[in-house]
């Protein structure tokens, strides 16, 4: 019987390290994965903020340019432009998890509202009419922008930080991962 037994504890204890090694290395694959998935969220937010960033300037530079030629496709390009950033705003509210990523975002949107309330008082103006109204306008629609791209900034300055922190977890992970397989190889053996 005392065989039986030994045999038994020389069989279990390698195959019990096994099914623990190749756990692990399910955990750790599935924590890699989870953090895949969060790399490829802030890559995609990286993404939207330069689309919102182009929009804006595209819807800027139409209305702007309106006003100097009267050319009424220009606005076409502007109301195109700024029909696309309610949906940006929203892909960004639902991208972002980061808390002080979020309070800049809620900035970000206030100063969007305001850049997109400053251009449309543009468009609306009188193409005969040259004024200090009008010159006031484009201060304020142009610092505004300026505000808006500063923030822009700062957030995707967050998002790089973020985004290498998440390639280096990942990094880390892949590399323990491997590390265990290897153990499980030498066990299963």
């Amino acid at each position: 019987m005392p065989l039986i037994s030994k045999g038994i504890a020389l069989i279990a204890l390698p195959l019990i390290l096994l099914i623990t090694a190749l756990s692990l290395l399910y955990v750790r694959e599935k924590n890699a994965n989870t953090i895949d998935d969060s790399l490829n969220r802030e890559l995609d937010t990286q993404q939207i903020f330069m689309m919102v960033e182009t929009t804006s300037l595209e819807a800027s530079i139409a209305v702007r340019d309106y006003l100097l030629t009267g050319d009424k496709k220009l606005l076409v390009i502007y109301s195109e432009a700024i029909q696309k950033i309610p949906k940006l705003m929203t892909d960004l509210t639902t991208n972002i998890q980061d808390n002080e990523q979020k309070k800049i975002l809620a900035e970000i949107k206030i100063l969007q509202l305001k850049n997109a309330q400053l251009l449309k008082a543009l468009s609306e103006q009188p193409l005969d009419k040259s004024s200090e109204a009008i010159t006031k306008l484009f201060q304020d629609q142009s610092d505004t922008l300026d505000s808006l791209f500063v923030k822009i900034n700062l957030i995707k300055q967050l998002e790089i930080k973020l985004i290498s922190a998440d390639r280096a977890k990942v990094k880390e992970q892949r590399e323990f991962s491997n590390q265990l397989a290897l153990v499980a190889a030498l066990l299963g053996s």
